[in-house]
């Protein structure tokens, strides 16, 4: 198997670093944080990965590749090879060059997405302390760090990570790929952009600019994308949207949709192509068909090339859309019409389970509860589906 990630990419992930912005880290042992990122790309551990794709052999951090593959869909692994902003890497060699890098320059988010989780979003840290009943519930009953202490926080670049990144990476790399937390919420972020161009040993024209980004502000504190994206080969949005209209208020707390929609028409001049990201629960699985509609409509307000993706939420299980109701399942089916964005969709839910209990309407209530925002108001056929007998 070939994956142009684990022979080009470079991710600081929770405790440390991995080949991949999906890859789970608990087997890495020589790839900790406090290691230098010109250290880790070669190391045994990211060779061994390499290795056993080349074997046809999943290592255990590919988890969610392997999930989406033996159900029949695409995965982040098939998609890599199309990545046309980064070179083709020599798959029969261990030994790599950092080409596409990952930097995750902050914790911070204005928003609280139902699905993430407090390694990524130190608000959620806070809501734990006000909250620790639920915080307890979420923890034990649905095995959701959602709101608890996380174990490992997403690895944020020292200054000496960031010389190293400077000095040893940076003047190769094709693309670099701004996430977090958010990444517009930093002047880290902003800080960065401007040392590259600053810098007489990178070519910024020959390095492709890749966000993801909940697309809710342009500029921080004084600091603003607009003049310092024009220095570099390109720039290419991904928003995380996760819903529209009042779901998208709903699942995203803090979140204003028209907010979002408005930024994306005032940035689409600077951006060489969006790419709208539906990051799909059981949550977002009874509206995709208006989902989709709402898609379609932001596509014609901007010039800009624009591509629609459905993901899934695979952790927590009791997210999953294969361990909604049968009955449910089969309704929402039926109500389907399947186009190009709902297509991997209707293979998804008609999945295996990977939980026998039915468990999700408890946690609707308890996510309701905690964030005092009822689906009755906001999405009613999530409300007539827990209150369905």
């Amino acid at each position: 198997m070939k994956c142009k990630y684990a022979w080009s990419h470079l991710d600081f992930k929770k405790g440390g670093y991995a080949p991949c912005f999906r890859f789970k880290r608990h087997d890495l042992k020589e790839s900790g944080s406090d290691r230098l990122p010109s250290e880790v790309i070669n190391n045994p551990d990211f060779i061994k990965v390499r290795q056993q794709l080349r074997n046809d052999e999943w290592p255990t951090g590919c988890v969610d590749c392997q999930i989406q593959e033996e159900a029949g869909l695409s995965s982040y692994r098939t998609r890599s090879l199309s990545h046309s902003l980064i070179s083709n890497p020599d798959y029969d060699s261990d030994i790599v060059y950092i080409k596409d890098l990952q930097l995750k320059m902050t914790r911070a988010c204005n928003y609280q997405c139902r699905h993430c989780d407090s390694a990524s979003n130190s608000r959620f840290e806070q809501t734990g302390k006000e909250f620790p009943d639920i915080e307890n519930k979420l923890k034990n009953e649905f095995q959701f760090g959602h709101i608890s202490k996380p174990k490992e926080k997403i690895m944020i670049p020292t200054s000496e990570v960031m010389n190293d990144l400077f000095e040893n990476v940076i003047p190769d790399v094709e693309a670099i790929e701004f996430s977090g937390g958010e990444p517009f919420y930093t002047r880290d972020m902003y800080k960065t952009l401007q040392r590259m161009i600053d810098d007489t040993t990178i070519d910024t024209k020959k390095i492709s600019l890749i966000y993801n980004t909940n697309m809710s502000m342009l500029e921080y504190k004084g600091y603003s994308v607009k003049p310092l994206w024009p220095h570099f080969k390109g720039v290419h949005v991904t928003v995380s949207l996760d819903g529209t209209n009042k779901l998208f208020n709903y699942f995203r707390t803090g979140g204003d949709y028209q907010n979002v929609i408005n930024n994306i028409i005032e940035i689409s001049p600077f951006v060489s192509n969006f790419l709208f990201v539906c990051t799909t629960s059981a949550y977002q699985a009874f509206y995709m068909n208006e989902i989709y509609n709402d898609f379609l409509d932001i596509k014609k307000q901007i010039q800009t090339p624009a591509n629609l993706r459905a993901t899934f939420v695979h952790w927590p299980k009791v997210m999953d859309v294969v361990n909604l109701e049968e009955d449910v399942k089969e309704k929402i089916l039926d109500e389907l019409i399947v186009n190009d964005f709902t297509r991997e969709f209707a293979r998804r839910i008609q999945g295996k389970r990977t939980i026998d209990t039915y468990k999700f309407k408890d946690l609707v209530r308890t996510q309701d509860f905690l964030y005092e925002i009822s689906c009755k108001d906001m999405c009613p056929k999530i409300w007539e589906y827990i209150n369905a007998t």
